[in-house]
């Protein structure tokens, strides 16, 4: 048997190694190389072309000394046992989100961190340089310990040309930012969401980044502005009257004068019509009824607010319109109101109170955790704990549609004409964009634990989602193809003894005694597809397992790091699979160590092993 392992490593080197020369003539370099696939709905593309096993051309036997030089060395005090390319200027946070330009020959990719960031990489041309991987296979068992199980000890070892990608720029959010997405394939410009509630829109080309100013719709209309939460209302109003005691500050005469003016300005209104208005607006728009009250009041006069009152529709539609003029003097005025509090904030602690905040628009009541780009359509989609999605027509700018789920959106994917969600109560709901109001799967899943990540079949026939349990759950879409090919398999879990032998890794649940019959078990915090049908994991024990869903085997596995893997994506043609680390909070605050747990972000060059079966030397 090893001797046929080793013969059959012989031949896929040589194999590979012809494949690279050949390659090599028409490229300077893989990143760059022609598209790695083409595939149309429901079909595999059988005749893949990998990237080379090499870098550099075999032909140059003179330049050996020359290719040693360009060989990668990890920086100095960075976990990289997979001597995979380390991405400099790193982030400083827990990675959010990890994003490669869908653009062909682009090197663009984008992360969003805990800290408010979005960052901006792309990578110069002609700054390359060498590294190796290995690759290995399993079986994947759902009664069995598939990150356990012995593999064949020979493994290929590959050397790639690797390009460095460089941070370019970085963008702010007010809160931290949970999701971002391109604008589809002429990836020119970014949306972003997170905790403060908003969508933001950076359009590469001019470099500007600002929220987006999406209008309601006259038929449904959305929120625009939404205030403290109950709780904090009580402790603003105290502080209210706290204030009221001081003196009011020399810089705050103007804005009082200004609101005096409003009141002048307006109309003269009997009482009865005024009150009737107000409380037209209070079912509306609950938190700003005295702000829109005085922009109408000012705009119209009696005889004009009577009209309004008998044509409900067309004076909701005002309301909206001035909810949002609200909100956009609110927006203007957000550098003073903070110019404001800081003045205020010495005399306000010595009050013993707080300061009010600035009431902002938002897209949404709750932080929003997903956003998807549907390109054929122009329309995004986001999804909120708020638990509901909303569509935005991107051109007209106006909330095109919103659904109220019942369960806070945890992951999301979008691969037309399939949009898939997976909600806090553990179900998988399926849409079909071109009826995106009606859900067209709503099921539970064999997953017992919360719902971490999900992503849709490249053949769009069904989909697959991880939660923290250290499992993944495979769905069909099609119920009778369900029956047969649906099913679930453990990953992720690694023998206790090991991990405290290995790594120093511990169940927090352990206080002593015998470990080697216990697992620790880690949550899937990432699952990426490649475009031919095999997939990736990333989990909370710094692993990244390569998984063919069709054999229903493990084609490979990195070696371990030392953090958890939060993020994976790959790049336009599917030749690089980006990675980020950082602490994923599975243990709290308590288990965070700034010190240790600093982010990274790494490269790595997928080979023909990697995510194709009949590649690998060890398939079973």
């Amino acid at each position: 048997r090893t001797h046929f392992q080793k013969t059959r490593n012989l031949e896929l080197d040589q194999s590979l190694h012809l494949e690279a020369q050949i390659m090599n003539t028409h490229n300077s370099s893989w990143f760059g190389g022609g598209p790695f696939f083409s595939n149309s709905m429901g079909d595999h593309n059988t005749n893949v072309q990998y990237p080379p096993s090499t870098g550099l051309n075999m032909d140059h036997e003179e330049n050996k000394d020359d290719e040693k030089k360009n060989v990668y060395q990890s920086p100095a005090g960075i976990d990289n046992p997979n001597n995979d390319i380390v991405v400099p200027d790193a982030p400083t946070d827990t990675v959010t989100s990890l994003y490669f330009s869908p653009r062909n020959h682009s090197t663009d990719f984008v992360v969003t961190t805990w800290d408010k960031q979005v960052r901006h990489y792309r990578t110069p041309e002609n700054i390359t340089c060498q590294t190796a991987n290995k690759s290995n296979n399993v079986d994947i068992d759902d009664d069995a310990d598939n990150d356990n199980k012995k593999e064949s000890p020979a493994a290929v070892e590959n050397t790639n040309l690797f390009p460095i990608p460089l941070l370019m720029e970085t963008k702010y959010h007010e809160k931290p930012v949970l999701d971002a997405c391109w604008n589809g394939n002429d990836a020119n410009k970014l949306y972003t969401v997170g905790c403060d509630r908003v969508v933001k829109v950076w359009d590469l080309e001019k470099n500007v980044f600002c929220a987006m100013d999406f209008q309601p719709s006259s038929a449904q209309s959305v929120q625009a502005v939404q205030c403290e939460k109950k709780s904090n209302r009580e402790e603003l109003q105290d502080d209210d009257s706290k204030q009221a005691e001081i003196a009011t500050p020399v810089n705050d005469v103007e804005e009082v004068k200004n609101a005096g003016h409003d009141q002048e300005a307006a109309h003269e209104i009997h009482q009865d019509v005024r009150a009737k208005i107000k409380s037209k607006i209070q079912e509306w728009h609950p938190d700003i009824v005295e702000q829109i009250s005085r922009k109408l009041f000012t705009e119209c006069d009696e005889v004009k607010c009577k009209v309004y009152l008998n044509d409900p529709i067309t004076f909701r539609v005002k309301v909206d319109n001035l909810a949002l003029q609200v909100a956009a003097d609110e927006i203007k005025n957000a550098g003073k109101t903070v110019e404001k509090e800081q003045r205020t904030t010495t005399t306000t602690k010595a009050s013993g109170g707080g300061h009010k905040k600035a009431i902002k628009y938002l897209h949404h009541a709750e932080p929003i955790r997903c956003v998807k780009y549907i390109a054929e359509n122009n329309v995004l989609v986001t999804g909120s704990w708020d638990k509901k999605i909303k569509y935005w027509d991107t051109r007209s700018k106006i909330c095109c549609g919103s659904i109220d789920l019942g369960h806070k959106v945890y992951c999301m994917a979008a691969l037309t004409p399939i949009l898939a969600l997976g909600l806090s109560n553990k179900h998988v709901q399926v849409y079909d964009l071109r009826n995106p109001s009606q859900v067209m799967i709503n099921k539970t899943t064999p997953l017992k634990h919360q719902l971490r990540c999900i992503d849709i079949f490249p053949s769009k026939d069904g989909v697959a989602v991880a939660s923290i349990e250290g499992r993944v759950a495979i769905e069909m879409i099609d119920p009778k193809e369900a029956k047969k090919k649906n099913f679930s398999f453990k990953c992720h879990r690694h023998s206790a003894d090991q991990d405290l032998l290995d790594y120093g890794r511990m169940d927090s649940n352990y206080i002593g005694g015998d470990i080697g019959n216990q697992q620790n078990v880690y949550g899937v915090n990432t699952l990426t597809f490649h475009p031919n049908g095999s997939f990736v994991t990333g989990g909370g024990d710094g692993e990244i397992n390569f998984w063919d869903r069709i054999q229903r085997s493990r084609l490979k596995h990195t070696k371990r790091l030392k953090l958890p893997i939060v993020a994976t994506a790959f790049n336009y043609n599917a030749s690089v699979l980006a990675y980020a680390t950082s602490y994923d909070w599975s243990s709290g605050a308590s288990g965070y160590d700034p010190t240790t747990h600093k982010p990274q972000i790494y490269m790595h060059s997928v080979q023909a092993a990697d995510i194709d079966r009949r590649a690998n030397s060890f398939a079973v």
